[in-house]
């Protein structure tokens, strides 16, 4: 593999990790407060990047198992990605102001 293609590969798994905190972070409350929804949950959202933030501390454990054929890393990357992708999907046909 070349190193322009590496990068390549490192920038897009950069920016598809980026993507949804951007998201959580930057547009989501504002669409919640749009919807009516209060302060004190729109405040609470916040709790979803406490995975993202500590994942320093899980990380060691994610990269210790090789779960399938892929490759240690591959393996749960894709699958993932894929579940990142579905999720951001779907939340487009969901309004933010209800079942919360």
């Amino acid at each position: 593999m070349t190193s322009r293609r590496k990068l390549a590969l490192l920038s897009s798994l950069y920016f598809s990790q980026g993507l949804p905190y951007g998201f959580f972070v930057q547009a989501l409350p504002v669409l919640l407060r749009e919807a009516g929804v209060s302060l004190e949950v729109i405040g609470l959202t916040s709790l979803l990047a406490l995975p993202w933030a500590f994942k320093f501390l899980w990380a060691p454990l994610v990269d210790r198992f090789d779960g399938s054929g892929l490759g240690r890393r591959r393996g749960w990357i894709l699958p993932l990605q894929g579940i990142a992708v579905a999720t951001l999907a779907g939340m487009g046909f969901i309004d933010p102001g209800s079942g919360l």
